[in-house]
This record gives structure tokens, C-alpha cells and sequence, in this order.
């Protein structure tokens, strides 16, 4: 078995208390949003509407969507795209600074935030009304390619150099905390973390392990290394789960113990830059092209789908009894949970340059909404009435863009049959 036992010594014990499983459905890392109703089966090949994204301006999208109210929000090139789930319209906010805005966006305390890949800017936009206002913006030491986190009134964000920023809801920062050693000659691709938060400690990957600072003051305390410091980039953000933190390095996925103090690492031979999803038994992540369910206890692979088209680099989705996994040439596979079998999959394979991070896939309103880089559009699965099986809004017509959305509302509301005959 591709596991190994490590005894580790952490510099401060750790709290822990029993909380819900974190799915990592989201940009913000805190699951489903919602209720599963209907469990898909399998995704048909429809020649429905979707909405384009064909202008240069909505690109590059890799950021994972957010939902918040009746809002989906999610960054593209000049600032942040609001899909309003009542009258299935699309809402551009641009910011007037340099995106992209290839940072996935968070909604805390009612505010949203993101980051800047180009300026080293750090927004709050207030939501609240029917349209979208810029509360303020902070300047940071580096550009900002990862979703932000919310703890205790304070927003937890990182820089792509390596910075961990501690602001306030007001955008004063509170103290910050370098994560990567000083002597690491950064570069603007080195890093694309997410912190997590459990009872006001924040745990981060720091690329040769995890460290654990405090929310309230900045003071360290964990320190967990594993490695010599990579010189490659990485990617994963810890998924919490239990008593159990997970993460991926280099070829590996790694499970801390936060009780015993332990770490067990699954060799998958294979470079991973997703991020691990959980649920209440197993871990799922994409390694290369292959996509792995792993069991929490013993870390020994349940199933390997080793039949991806290309290598995945985002947060699987997980549903009640099914796994959604994405690659960076825009293929979608739905997994069962239990035999690793593939119900299906949507193999778009758009050629081009695949994304260096990618924006993983969510659930909410029982629809599957996920925006691929090189798709120049966001797509949505979901079962309409008239057929059993989970529909993708395909293409219609190449360049056409259904800004008002009127096509949508009229058809897909009424749920014609007809309508989805090619």
C-alpha cells in the first residue's frame, strides 16, 4: 500500500472540536450549498442555451463560483459576474483597477471579497441591494490569486509571495505573517493557498508543510513540517474534515491528525495541484490525470478513475452519492462514490493553454454551475422535467451572447420538451 506513517512533534497542541464535515463545495471552502434533492445520473448532451463569454473582457474566468442570496458570483477579467437566479440574468461589475480577477470570490458578514492578480488591491463590494458598490480596497505586498477566508470579524488572505494578511471588516490590516522563508526567490506563480479556519486557528500549506496561526493576534501555534521546501509551485488548500486536516504535495496526499499529532502520507505518484475534498468517510483528489477516493482511516485507495482526459487542478464536488471531478481542458466527470465507475462524463476538450489554477465546480438550487477557462462560458447542469437526465446548456450559436436572458426564462422555466430536441 502507498502509505507511510509519520510521527510528528507539533509546537503547540492543537484545539480541536467536533464540527460538520468541510465538503469544500465552494470558493469559500464551507460545502454545499443546499440541499441534494436530485441525485444526477448522468449529464446528456442537449443543444440548449448557455450564456457566452466571448469578449476578451470576461477572460481569464478560473474562479469558483459563490452563492449568496440569489446571486452567483464569480471574478472574470475586469472585476466580478453576478448570475441572478430569479430572472436568469447576468450582471457585470467592473472594478476600476487591472484585473483579472482570477481569484475565487468569498461572501462574509454580507460582504463580498477578492483580489487582483495584476494591482496588489484587495477588495469589499457590498452586495446588499440589487446592485453591486465598492466599500473599499487595501493595498497588499503582491497580487492575490486565492480565495480570501472569514474568522472572527476578520478577513485571512494570502499573497501569490508568499504573505498571510489579517484585515478587519473596515480593510485596516491587522497584523500580516510571511508563510514562505524569506530566502525563496518568489515568483508571481509560486502560490495559489487558501487558509482554512477551526476554532480560531488558521492553517495554511506552506509548501513543506502546514503552519497554524492564531486569528486574534498572528501569534504561531502549530508549526508541521513534512518536506524540504519545493522548488515547484503549489497549489493546495487543507481540507478539514473530523479531527483530520488534508492536503496534497508534490505527488502525495497528506492527512494530519490534529488529536494524535500525526501524519500519514499516500504516495499517488503523481504531481497533484487540486485541492482535497472530504466527506464523512473518504477524501477525493485529482492527481495528474487521475482521480482518487481515498479512506480517511486507513489512507489506502478505494477507487483510482485513471481514464481522465487531462490533468485536474481544481476541488472535486461532492453529492449524496456521487463525485464531480474537472480537468483543465474543460472535461466533467461524474464518479460514483462507491465503485469509482464513471456515469458519465462531458468531454469538451477544448485545446489551448490549460490554466495554471482552475475553478472548481459547485452545487446549489439542485444545478451544477461551473465556469471553464477556456469554455467562454459558464455552464449549468441540472434535471428538468422533461427528461431524466441532467442537462448541459450547450452552446447554440458560437459568438451569440444572450445578455438579457430572456431565451433562458422563457424556455427554461416552462420546461418545454421540445425545446430540447437538437
Amino acid at each position: 500500500m502507498n502509505r507511510i506513517i509519520l510521527a510528528i512533534i507539533f509546537t503547540s497542541v492543537f484545539a480541536f472540536c467536533t464540527e460538520e464535515v468541510n465538503y469544500r463545495g465552494g470558493a469559500g471552502h464551507d460545502g454545499i450549498f443546499g440541499t441534494v434533492r436530485e441525485v444526477p445520473a448522468n449529464f446528456e448532451y442537449k443543444k440548449t442555451y448557455t450564456y457566452q463569454l466571448w469578449t476578451r473582457d470576461f477572460l481569464p474566468m478560473s474562479s469558483t463560483p459563490f452563492v449568496y442570496g440569489y446571486r452567483i458570483f464569480f471574478g472574470y477579467g475586469k472585476g466580478i459576474l453576478a448570475f441572478d437566479m430569479r430572472d436568469f440574468h447576468f450582471e457585470k461589475f467592473a472594478l476600476e483597477f487591472k484585473g483579472p480577477f482570477v481569484a475565487s470570490p468569498i461572501v462574509y458578514k454580507g460582504i463580498l471579497f477578492i483580489g487582483s492578480r495584476k494591482k496588489n488591491l484587495f477588495y469589499a463590494l457590498d452586495i446588499s441591494g440589487n446592485s453591486i458598490k465598492k466599500l473599499w480596497q487595501s493595498e497588499l505586498s503582491g497580487p492575490v490569486v486565492s480565495a480570501a477566508c472569514g474568522a472572527d470579524d476578520r478577513v485571512l488572505v494570502t499573497t501569490v509571495y508568499g504573505e498571510l494578511f489579517c484585515l478587519n471588516l473596515k480593510g485596516e490590516i491587522m497584523w500580516k505573517r510571511r508563510y514562505l522563508p524569506k530566502n525563496v526567490e518568489h515568483s508571481p506563480k509560486l502560490t495559489y493557498c487558501t487558509p482554512v479556519v477551526r476554532d480560531g486557528i488558521i492553517y495554511l500549506n506552506n509548501g513543506r508543510g502546514i503552519t497554524g496561526w492564531k486569528v486574534a493576534d498572528g501569534s504561531v501555534n502549530c508549526n508541521l513540517r513534512i518536506q524540504d521546501l519545493p522548488e515547484a509551485e503549489f497549489y493546495s488548500t487543507p481540507c478539514l474534515s473530523g479531527k483530520y486536516l488534508f492536503f496534497t504535495q508534490q505527488t502525495a496526499v497528506y492527512r494530519i491528525d490534529l488529536e494524535q499529532k500525526t501524519v500519514v502520507k499516500y504516495e499517488t505518484g503523481f504531481e497533484g495541484r487540486g485541492s482535497p475534498a472530504c466527506d464523512d468517510r473518504n477524501v477525493y483528489v485529482t492527481m495528474g490525470q487521475n482521480h482518487f477516493c481515498i479512506d480517511q482511516e486507513t489512507m489506502e485507495s478505494l477507487w483510482i478513475y485513471e481514464r481522465g482526459y487531462y490533468k485536474g487542478r481544481s476541488t472535486p464536488l461532492i453529492l449524496k452519492d456521487s463525485v464531480v471531478f474537472t480537468d483543465a481542458h474543460n472535461c466533467i466527470y461524474l464518479i460514483d462514490k462507491k465503485t469509482g465507475k464513471c456515469l458519465s462524463e462531458d468531454p469538451m476538450r477544448r485545446f489551448g493553454e490549460p490554466v495554471e489554477q482552475q475553478g472548481g465546480p459547485i452545487y446549489y438550487d439542485n444545478k451544477i454551475f461551473w465556469g471553464p477557462w477556456n469554455d467562454c462560458s459558464m455552464r449549468i447542469y441540472w434535471k428538468g422535467i422533461a427528461y431524466k437526465g441532467w442537462h448541459f446548456w450547450k452552446d447554440s450559436d458560437p459568438g451569440i451572447e444572450f445578455d438579457d436572458g430572456k431565451d433562458w426564462k422563457t424556455n427554461i422555466l416552462r420546461d418545454d420538451p421540445d425545446f430540447y430536441e437538437d
